[in-house]
């Protein structure tokens, strides 16, 4: 019985990943409650319901686009090809990388 279909190894800018895809069968018996519940998604708020209940929007990005502007900066001040570069390089990566989780 073969379950292993792909396994990739992924480099991050902090850390190694291994993906692994699998064959698996799952089953699951869901029964409906009756409820239904409407949602708005938009801009100014992440959702909201039909009671009025409001989750903020998370806004990672605006909070970290000055370190983001910071570091690019940093980056493009150093030389091509030099070691400084490439750590420089790795440190704006890690930020995008902490922006998007």
């Amino acid at each position: 019985m073969k379950q292993s279909k792909r396994i990739r190894l992924v480099k991050r800018s902090d850390v190694y990943y291994v993906q692994c895809c699998v064959d698996a069968e799952r089953n699951i018996e869901i029964e409906p409650t009756g409820k239904t519940i409407g949602l708005e998604v938009g801009l100014n708020s992440f959702y909201s319901d039909f009671h009025r209940n409001e989750v903020d929007n998370p806004r990672f990005l605006r909070k970290s686009e000055k370190a983001l502007k910071r570091l690019q900066k940093r980056v493009s001040h150093k030389k091509k090809g030099s070691n400084n570069r490439k750590k420089a390089i790795n440190r704006l990566a890690r930020k995008y990388l902490k922006v998007s989780r």
